[in-house]
Formats: C-alpha cells, sequence, structure tokens
C-alpha cells in the first residue's frame, strides 16, 4: 500500500498548496513556505513539478532561505539549471548564485555561454566560487594526513619539474 493515502482530504490539500507554494514563493514568505512544503510532501507532493518553477521563481528574488527551504525538501537544481542559473544571473543575484554552485550547478555553463563571457559581473562570481572551491579543497588536502605527506612530496616535484 502506497504511504501516501489518497483520501478526499488530502486530495484537496495537495491542490490547496499546489496552487499556493509559488505565490509563497514569490512572495518570499519564508516560514509559511516551509510548513507548507511540509504539508505537500506529507500529500505526496513533488517540489519539482512543471519542470522545477519553484525554483525558477525563487530565482526572482534570489532569497537564500527560500532556496534553503526548498533544496531541503528535495527541489533539484537539475531539473532545468540553465534556466534557473540564467534567471539568478541575469538578476544580479550573485550570493544565490555562488549558494547553487556550492549546492552542484555547474559552473561551466558561464564559461563558455556567448552571453556571460562578457558579463564581468557573472564572470566574477564565477571565478571566485571557482577560487574558494579550489582553496577549500587545497586546505582538505593539506589537513588530511593521508594526502599531506604524498602533496608535499608532489609539490617538490612540481616545483623541480617546472623550474
Amino acid at each position: 500500500m502506497d504511504k501516501h493515502l489518497l483520501t478526499l482530504e488530502n486530495i484537496n490539500k495537495f491542490k490547496e498548496l499546489y496552487l499556493a507554494l509559488p505565490h509563497m514563493v514569490l512572495n518570499q514568505s519564508v516560514n509559511e513556505l516551509k510548513m507548507a512544503l511540509e504539508e505537500f510532501s506529507k500529500c505526496g507532493g513533488d517540489l519539482n513539478f512543471d519542470d522545477g518553477i519553484l525554483l525558477q521563481y525563487a530565482a526572482r528574488s534570489g532569497n537564500l532561505e527560500i532556496f534553503e527551504a526548498l533544496l531541503e525538501k528535495g527541489a533539484r537544481i537539475d531539473i532545468d539549471e540553465e534556466c534557473l542559473l540564467t534567471e539568478v544571473a541575469d538578476r544580479g543575484h550573485m550570493e544565490a548564485l555562488k549558494f547553487l554552485f556550492s549546492k552542484g550547478a555547474k559552473t561551466d555553463f558561464f564559461e563558455t555561454s556567448r552571453d556571460y563571457k562578457s558579463n564581468k559581473k557573472v564572470q566574477k562570481c564565477v571565478n571566485t566560487f571557482l577560487q574558494e572551491k579550489a582553496h577549500l579543497e587545497d586546505l582538505k588536502k593539506h589537513n588530511d594526513p593521508l594526502t599531506a605527506s604524498t602533496s608535499s612530496s608532489s609539490s617538490t616535484q612540481d616545483k623541480v619539474l617546472f623550474s
């Protein structure tokens, strides 16, 4: 038996939430949205309906709390990733863009897109994110006892090879 029992009450609640969720995202009603997402999940709702429209609406405001709530409850960046990233970038929400990158959105779209190669603000955001990511990976590598000994010897080899 399905874990989401189809009752008239559940169907009505689902329809109500299905119609209300986009408005909550657009109005940036974070607390109300979090409660509604929980209820929507209980009704068997999939947050990725209509090609991930909830994330698209969140892109309009760039509100990180909205993105966090949606992703925490199962919204997927990869449903229409290019459209999502374009919307966030076009609206100038660089913190939201970095947040989406940190949650797995791909940076290569901006590295290859003709429209964004000349957009200095977006390129700066992408480059900053990639530099921060590389720095964190480097810190992890140097703080990891298993790779610390091999990384120090390889860096010595690199200096010899490239000097």
